[in-house]
């Protein structure tokens, strides 16, 4: 099972309008500072530091409404199989 840890920055000036999706990999990411509004599929969810999110493999997911930067600390890892999560 494989792991990878990075810190992405997004600001507003920079358009995030690319949707983005780990086919394999389950995502975690701690805001470390900023807000924005993380959308996946039909659900949108304000963000702020301090907050911690999940998004799991397979879901298109984006940023809309960054503020200033938005800095991400991202963590992935190989995602369970859909039956060992329940």
């Amino acid at each position: 099972m494989g792991a990878a840890v990075g810190i992405d920055k997004l600001s507003n000036a920079a358009v995030d309008a690319g949707e983005r999706v780990h086919p394999t990999e389950d995502e975690v990411c701690y805001v470390v500072t900023g807000r924005a509004v993380l959308c996946g599929g039909p659900d949108r969810l304000a963000v702020k530091s301090g907050d911690v999110l999940f998004v799991p493999a397979g879901l298109e997911h984006w940023f809309e409404s960054i503020s200033d930067e938005l800095t991400l600390l991202v963590f992935f890892s190989a995602a369970l199989a859909a039956d060992r999560r329940q």
